[in-house]
């Protein structure tokens, strides 16, 4: 079975991106410190639209992920989140293609410059 992760999209009100991010942080560190078979969760605040994130994070199983999502220590952190957020939309996801810059590289085909060229024929 693939690796499943946890996904949420945040779009959180302006003027409360900071104190979204130490709440998030919050929450990730308690689900690091008290969730076995959590991984590394990581959160992506959005260029362009700086009210809006994206937070992810792989789990050792669906069971381990489901398990954490029913907690009370999860409970109390999203209700502590959710005061500062127009909309919250989180899901499962199964992780179904990953590629490796270090895998594929080696068997890419090298780059020829077209001034490159044209100097060997000189």
């Amino acid at each position: 079975m693939a690796a499943p992760y946890s996904y949420g999209v945040w779009v959180v009100k302006a003027g409360f991106e900071e104190e979204f991010v130490v709440r998030w942080r919050d929450l990730a560190e308690w689900t690091a410190t008290n969730m076995p078979g959590a991984g590394v969760g990581r959160l992506l605040q959005d260029d362009d639209q700086p009210g809006r994130f994206i937070s992810f994070g792989q789990w050792e199983s669906r069971e381990a992920m489901s398990g954490w999502r029913s907690t009370l220590g999860f409970q109390e952190r999203i209700s502590r989140l959710r005061d500062l957020l127009e909309t919250f939309t989180p899901a499962s996801l199964e992780l179904r293609a990953e590629v490796d810059p270090e895998v594929v590289a080696p068997h890419r085909p090298a780059y020829v410059d077209r001034q490159d060229r044209r100097r060997e024929h000189i």
